[in-house]
């Protein structure tokens, strides 16, 4: 479902639909401007175009609300009124321009006007744009084919593995049962004595050729069993008739058939084998060219040989999600959204534009796939913006509820992630901070404080006293409700106002809090001016640190990395007038100890780095002097 607020932006941006395509095509190319008579051509040409663009407008609607129904086939999704309201317009279109036809001395031909009909249904009733035919085939409305779309006969016989593609249009196709989505591999197979089948499977030679080493079964859950009954019925030609004496151990295919280049002496070095036994070695080698001869020597000596062909079905309730859409989205929304969060029991995806046609699908596949630890799937729409970074969504599939319980390193928060800013993402930094910077009993402030999540796991982990700010009265009302239902009430102060406000506030503390957290990349460094409001006369009790979080991209020109850059960042917002390449070098001057590292990628070239520095007296006096 599409997002756009403007219903011509939504038009502009949907491709025209296959039928559309068909018939463009045709008319400019002239393919049918000769069953129109001369002096009415140019009206009826204007009238066409003009019929076609109220349809492909109505089609664009009805996509736009979301309420076509689609059928689980491989037909475009067009439906049937649209392709008769235009074959009636047609109809009636040509049979105006008879008359016009006979005072121009033209002789009607009903045949030529029949053809004509049955070619225009062609284009419309084609199932795939003209530049994707090789996977559908074109069904006239008349029981004619438009050979411009037709398969070959070779082509139409083979089976196509890939699942019909579903459009994001009113209620979804029930994909689960669809036959197409199960993967069949017909692998070869070892016939082992059933006393031998642990040190074959076992056996570090044998190993790599295991069917466990398939590329194509990784993320299969459960796992495909390696070791398999003779199937009851199909006789093992080895001897066994289904009764277990022997087990058939299934190998890798693109390994065990390739063949493989080895000396003349380890290939004759079979004397201690008997006759049997050499002509089980000479089976294997011919079958199983892609296994080492030493490797079948030991094989043929304990009566292993090479087994029939062995048929795996893998349904779609062992493959990944992305495995599934690979199959069902059609190949402009290909490739599958690769990377999600999970919130708790909601499962947050960032839909790139070719994907959101397909939303609907793609957040079911994943609901099905990660349930029950996922309930629902959500979707942003547009970026995190406001001041309060909070960004709309759209749920895709299951529960329309976002609120969030969740437990991280033992800490249990509770919000509403319509209403508050969240990254899962930042866990990791928030622990790197608690286990490398704060120590028992240190004063932590932070002046965005979100839901809470690094004060209190402070407040519970280090014992540290917390007082922190946000502007967002909601994100303050869970930081003060995670912290008491984590009992450290006593620990977590919060503040609803602006950064500026509560940085300037923290001068009149003492002492110092010993910890400043500024995360907010998007401005953190525009804060750091306020720092020059603190107390400078007397030497401070307590040099805090300010840990600041910022968006920062590197300097190829200058040969800078991100870091350097985000120093230099931080540099200008504490002193505005100093050289913009000199700003480590400057605050180590000042004893400010600057240190910096990259925290994640955001985009190409754009990273979060953390910059920490100590405000001392010296800077304080520099800023205050500046």
């Amino acid at each position: 479902m599409t997002t756009h607020s403007s219903f011509s932006h939504f038009v502009q941006e949907r491709e025209l639909p296959s039928w559309h395509h068909g018939y463009r095509y045709a008319f400019e190319r002239r393919k049918y401007r000769g069953h129109v008579p001369m002096p009415v051509r140019p009206v009826v040409s204007r009238i066409v175009l003009g019929v076609d663009r109220v349809l492909f407008t109505l089609h664009a609607e009805r996509m736009r609300r979301d309420t076509v129904r689609v059928r689980n086939t491989s037909t475009h999704p067009l439906r049937p009124h649209y392709c008769s309201s235009f074959l009636v317009m047609t109809a009636l279109l040509a049979l105006a321009a008879l008359p016009v036809r006979s005072a121009c001395a033209f002789a009607p031909s009903i045949s030529r006007k029949v053809s004509f009909l049955r070619a225009r249904s062609g284009l419309i009733a084609s199932s795939s744009r003209l530049e994707d035919h090789t996977n559908s085939r074109a069904v006239s409305l008349f029981g004619l084919c438009n050979p411009r779309f037709c398969l070959s006969s070779s082509s139409v016989n083979s089976v196509d593995r890939r699942a019909a593609p579903v459009q994001d249009f009113g209620a979804l196709p029930d994909w689960r049962s669809d036959p197409s989505l199960t993967d069949v591999y017909h692998l070869p197979t070892l016939s082992v004595p059933a006393r031998f089948v642990n040190s074959v499977v076992c056996d570090s030679t044998i190993g790599p050729y295991l069917a466990s080493n398939m590329e194509e079964l990784d993320g299969i859950h459960p796992r495909v069993k390696l070791v398999r009954d003779v199937p009851k019925g199909a006789a093992d030609p080895n001897g066994d008739d289904g009764g277990g004496k022997r087990k058939l151990v299934l190998l890798d295919p693109s390994r065990v058939v390739a063949s493989v280049v080895e000396d003349e002496e380890d290939i004759g070095d079979s004397a201690k084998l008997s006759q049997e036994q050499h002509d089980i070695f000479k089976a294997l080698r011919q079958t199983l060219p892609g296994i080492p001869s030493n490797a079948l020597r030991e094989l043929a000596f304990n009566d292993v040989q090479a087994g029939p062909s062995f048929a795996v079905s893998i349904p779609q309730e062992q493959q990944t999600h992305s495995r599934i859409l690979q199959k069902l989205l059609p190949p402009e929304a290909q490739p599958p959204p690769a990377g999600y969060e999970q919130v708790g029991h909601v499962l947050h995806l960032n839909l790139k534009p070719h994907h959101e046609p397909c939303g609907r699908l793609i957040g079911d596949v994943m609901l099905e796939k990660l349930k029950p630890s996922v309930r629902s799937v959500i979707s942003k729409v547009g970026d995190v913006d406001g001041p309060f970074r909070t960004y709309d969504m759209k749920v895709l599939a299951g529960e329309d509820s976002t609120d969030i319980t969740l437990v991280e390193h033992g800490v249990t928060l509770s919000f509403d992630l319509s209403k508050v800013y969240w990254s899962t993402r930042l866990s990791d930094q928030r622990t790197r901070s608690i286990e490398e910077e704060f120590q028992p009993g240190h004063v932590v402030a932070d002046a965005f404080c979100g839901v809470g999540a690094l004060c209190v796991r402070a407040a519970v982990e280090k014992d540290c006293t917390v007082v922190a700010n946000d502007l967002n009265p909601d994100a303050v009302k869970y930081c003060l409700s995670n912290a008491a239902g984590n009992g450290v009430e006593d620990k977590v102060m919060a503040t609803c106002g602006d950064a500026r406000d509560f940085i300037a506030g923290l001068g009149d503390m003492s002492p110092l809090p010993h910890h400043l957290m500024l995360n907010f990349p998007l401005a953190s460094t525009d804060f750091l001016s306020t720092l020059r409001s603190w107390p400078s006369i007397e030497p401070l009790d307590v040099e805090t640190s300010v840990h600041v979080y910022t968006f920062a991209r590197g300097d190829k020109e200058e040969r800078r990395d991100a870091a350097d850059v985000a120093i230099d960042m931080v540099a200008n917002g504490l002193l505005p007038y100093i050289n913009s390449n000199e700003g480590q070098e400057i605050l180590n001057d000042l004893g400010c100890q600057v240190r910096a590292r990259e925290v994640r990628d955001v985009a190409p070239g754009k990273v979060v780095i953390w910059v920490t520095f100590k405000v001392t007296q010296e800077l304080l006096l520099k800023m205050q002097n500046t």
